[in-house]
C-alpha cells in the first residue's frame, strides 16, 4: 500500500502547487508580457512563471526517482532472493525515504543562504523604483518563492547521489553477477533513462524565461553548472555497474584457464601413461572449458543495448531543441513587448 501511495501522490501535490502559486503571482500582478525586458519588472514576471514550475518538477522529479530506484532494485534482488519483489520494492522505498528525511534540516539552511546569497548578488532586494515601473510591496512574497526552489534542486541532487551510492553498494557487495545474466541488470538502465528524462526535462524548462526577459549570465552558468553535476550523477551508475562486470568476467576467466592448464599439464607428470587423444573424458572436458572461455570473452561488460542508446541520444537532444526554440519564439515574439 505504501510503494502504491508513493506512486500516486508524486502527480498531484507539485501540479497543485504550481497552479496555486500561479494564480497567486497572477492575482498580484507579477506576470505580464508587457514589460521592457531589460526591467526589474520583466525579470520578476518571468520569475512568477518559472520558480513555481521549476519546484514543482523538482519536487515530482525527486519522487519518480525514488519510485523507480526502488523498482530496479527490487527487481534485481528478487533474481537473488527468496523475498517477493513487491516486499523487495517497499523495502528499498523506505531506506531511501528514511535516509533523505534526515537531511531535510541541512537542506534547508543550505537553500535559505544560496537564495540569499544569489539575490542579493544580482541586487534583487533592493530596486529603486522610476518614473516608467513601480515595485509591488508584495513584490517580497515573489522573491520568498527562490526558497522552496532552492530546497528542492538541493534535495533532487541530493537524492540522485543517495541513489548512486545504493546503487553502487548493492552491486558491489550484495549482488552476485552472472555473466550470462547481465541482461538482469537492464533494470539499472531503465532507472538512468528515467533520472536522465527528468534532469533533462528540468533544464529544458528554464528557456521559458526567455519569453520575458533575456537570461542572465549568472542563471546561464547555475544551469551549465547544474546540468554537468546531474549527467555526472547520472552516468557513473552505468560505469560502476560495468567495472563490476569486467572484474567477474576476469575472475571466471581465470579459473577457466587455470582449470585448462591443469588438464594439460597432466600430460607432463609421471602418472599420465595415455595419450589426450585416447582419454575421451579428459578431451571432452577440455573441449567444454574452451567453449565457456569463449562464450565468457563474448559475453558484455555494458548492461545496456542499442535501444537504451537510441533513447540516451533522443533525450539528449530535447535541451539543444528546447533552447533553440525558446530563442526563436523569444524573438518573435520581442516586437510586440517592444
Amino acid at each position: 500500500m505504501a510503494g502504491n501511495v508513493l506512486k500516486i501522490r508524486p502527480l498531484y501535490l507539485p501540479l497543485a502547487y504550481v497552479l496555486t502559486l500561479w494564480l497567486f503571482n497572477y492575482s498580484l500582478g507579477f506576470i505580464s508580457i508587457e514589460q521592457d525586458r531589460t526591467s526589474v519588472l520583466a525579470r520578476d514576471a518571468g520569475a512568477a512563471v518559472v520558480l513555481p514550475l521549476l519546484t514543482a518538477l523538482l519536487w515530482w522529479s525527486r519522487n519518480v526517482c525514488i519510485v523507480s530506484c526502488a523498482n530496479s532494485l527490487g527487481y534485481i534482488a528478487s533474481h537473488r532472493r527468496t523475498r517477493k519483489q513487491s516486499k523487495l520494492v517497499h523495502h528499498f522505498e523506505k531506506i531511501i525515504i528514511n535516509r533523505l528525511s534526515k537531511l531535510n534540516a541541512v537542506i534547508a539552511v543550505l537553500a535559505a543562504m544560496i537564495a540569499t546569497l544569489y539575490l542579493s548578488s544580482e541586487g534583487l532586494f533592493n530596486v529603486q523604483e522610476t518614473s516608467v515601473y513601480q515595485v509591488s510591496e508584495y513584490r517580497y512574497l515573489l522573491l520568498l518563492q527562490a526558497l522552496p526552489l532552492w530546497f528542492c534542486l538541493l534535495s533532487y541532487i541530493t537524492t540522485l547521489y543517495f541513489i548512486l551510492r545504493l546503487v553502487f553498494l548493492y552491486c558491489s557487495k550484495y549482488m552476485r553477477v552472472r555473466l550470462f545474466e547481465v541482461e538482469e541488470m537492464s533494470p539499472i538502465c531503465d532507472l538512468i533513462v528515467v533520472n536522465f528524462l527528468f534532469a533533462t526535462l528540468l533544464i529544458s524548462t528554464y528557456p521559458i524565461n526567455s519569453f520575458f526577459v533575456d537570461i542572465p549570465k549568472t542563471d546561464q552558468f547555475l544551469m551549465l553548472f547544474f546540468a554537468i553535476i546531474i549527467a555526472g550523477i547520472l552516468l557513473v551508475p552505468i560505469y560502476w555497474v560495468q567495472s563490476v562486470i569486467r572484474l567477474r568476467k576476469d575472475r571466471s576467466l581465470t579459473r577457466v584457464n587455470d582449470s585448462l592448464n591443469a588438464q594439460l599439464d597432466k600430460n607432463h607428470t609421471q602418472s599420465a601413461q595415455r595419450r589426450l587423444v585416447d582419454d575421451d573424458v579428459r578431451l571432452q572436458y577440455i573441449s567444454d572449458l574452451l567453449v565457456v572461455r569463449k562464450e565468457i570473452q563474448r559475453a558484455p561488460v555494458w548492461p545496456m543495448n542499442v535501444p537504451f542508446a537510441l533513447k540516451m541520444l533522443f533525450i539528449l537532444t530535447i535541451p539543444l531543441l528546447s533552447w533553440t526554440g525558446a530563442g526563436i519564439i523569444s524573438q518573435m515574439i520581442k516586437p510586440w513587448t517592444q
